[in-house]
């Protein structure tokens, strides 16, 4: 099943997204620049919106925004990454666009150091608690052809009961050629009454950077899940960075984070998230 447009919306009484079935958005697209604010304009479109009594996503299912989010544009010599955290492209270099945390700025090759202004990147936004936006594309070389990664879908259910068993992901791309940053992740908002599952995954990761090891992963994305009672603690979460290659980033790509009401989903060795803060 395939979302178009913003304001689309599925409701009914019950939607159970079965073992090898998918529900996403049907494809990226372009927004505002973190350096060109108003060309072409801001515009969010292409999410998943479902509202129900009670949502299933069954084992093997599958609710996927990755890279669905803010794209770039590699067409006719230009390098510009969209999105409000969009990812810097400088020389030859492509860094990773923020979301949920800071991408990363700076590196070290043979020796040396390098640094580029935070300006250079875009800066982390969206609502911690209730997170709306798609992610950022990286950054991305002036070159034409595939270079920065896109950004993660966004992701917004609503419902009495939610029961995941399966995965809902909004993970950023990762950075194509030799110079592109991965995408940040995307946005998950999950209101409910009741939410549990057994071995379900839910995730907003960053996008890895290319092969370049002078490139940047992109950040981790947003979740949250606003519940009244949990009923089980059997999902995983992430928001991690994204995988940094080769020589070390001097400042790397921050994690994402995870909102939740209580500590009711809280154990003591926190084995169900990795990469959130």
């Amino acid at each position: 099943l395939l979302f178009t447009n913003w304001t689309t919306r599925l409701c009914a009484t019950t939607i159970t997204v079965k073992a090898d079935g998918w529900i996403q958005p049907i494809t990226n697209f372009y927004g505002c620049s973190n350096n060109i604010a108003t060309n072409p304009p801001l515009e969010m479109s292409n999410r998943v919106h479902l509202i129900a009594r009670d949502l299933v996503v069954e084992s093997g299912g599958y609710i996927d925004a990755n890279g669905k989010g803010y794209r770039t544009d590699n067409t006719a010599n230009k390098a510009i990454a969209y999105g409000p955290g969009a990812g810097a492209s400088t020389g030859n270099r492509g860094f990773g666009g923020s979301h949920g945390g800071l991408a990363s700025i700076g590196y070290v090759q043979g020796g040396t150091f390098y640094m580029y202004r935070r300006t250079d990147t875009g800066p982390a936004y969206d609502d911690t608690n209730a997170p709306l936006a798609p992610g950022s594309s990286g950054g991305y070389a002036y070159q034409p052809g595939p270079g920065g990664g896109p950004g993660g879908g966004a992701i917004l259910l609503k419902a009495t009961n939610v029961t995941v068993n399966g995965t809902i992901r909004a993970d950023g791309g990762a950075g194509a050629n030799q110079y592109g940053g991965g995408g940040s992740g995307g946005a998950i908002y999950i209101t409910c009454v009741t939410f549990g599952g057994s071995n379900g995954v839910i995730s907003a990761k960053g996008g890895a950077r290319s092969s370049s090891n002078t490139n940047g992963g992109g950040a981790g994305g947003r979740i949250a899940v606003n519940y009244v009672s949990l009923v089980s603690r059997g999902i995983q979460f992430s928001t991690e960075p994204g995988l940094e290659h080769g020589e070390a980033l001097v400042c790397p790509s921050q994690m994402g984070t995870v909102w939740l009401p209580d500590t009711a989903m809280l154990t003591t060795n926190l084995t169900q998230f990795n990469g959130v803060r």
